[in-house]
């Protein structure tokens, strides 16, 4: 008992490590804090999209800002010329705002504009596939995503830059030894195959006598 039970403590600090490392590597992509996105993250997990999916969305929204403000156009001109004049919102507040932040205040614009379901659905999925999914944590000024944020501070689930980044050094180091091991099985199993061989042969030879 005390074997599976250390058996599935160490599977459960290796799957800890591997989603930490994970979230230390969307932070530096993204330009968000390890701790708003493991926040963030544990909310829409209940809804459906994963660490990895909201990576994807975060990313998608910061590439349509950029694209708008490049070169005027992309997938954001709808709401630029339709949406953002309504509600007082210019391109230039989305400026300097990371994936997470400029997501949030381009659902608090559509609110604002009193779309309808299907209307807000349209938007959302011009922005990142699957991403309408995100509305019922981002609605109401992401009031649901900052109280399953809370949970996930009080439950212990928020994930510091310092772990974060430690997990991924961690991740690393366990690659190079998991690397190392295997090196060392290929290099013992090559220098013994001829003994094996030879001993497989003798054993044949004794089959074929008996």
């Amino acid at each position: 008992a005390a074997g599976i039970a250390a058996l599935g403590l160490g599977a459960a600090i290796k799957t800890t490590v591997q989603y930490a490392a994970q979230v230390d590597i969307l932070s530096e992509k993204l330009q968000v804090s390890a701790e708003q996105l493991s926040r963030n993250a544990y909310a829409t997990q209940r809804y459906g999209v994963d660490l990895d999916k909201l990576g994807d969305i975060y990313k998608d929204m910061s590439d349509r800002v950029g694209d708008f403000l490049q070169s005027g156009g992309g997938p954001m001109v709808d709401f630029f010329e339709n949406i953002a004049p309504a509600v007082g919102v210019t391109a230039d507040q989305f400026r300097n705002l990371n994936g997470a932040d400029a997501l949030q205040l381009y659902v608090d614009s559509l609110e604002r504009a009193n779309l309808s379901q299907n209307e807000m659905t349209f938007y959302m999925e011009a922005i990142a596939s699957e991403s309408s999914a995100l509305l019922p944590v981002l609605r109401n000024n992401g009031q649901e995503m900052k109280r399953l944020g809370d949970e996930a501070e009080r439950t212990g689930n928020v994930i510091s830059t310092e772990f974060a980044k430690g997990a991924r050094d961690a991740k690393t180091e366990m690659s190079e030894l998991v690397g190392q091991t295997k090196g060392v099985v290929n290099q013992l199993s090559s220098s013994l195959l001829p003994a094996f061989t030879s001993a497989a042969a003798l054993l044949n030879d004794n089959y074929d006598l008996v």
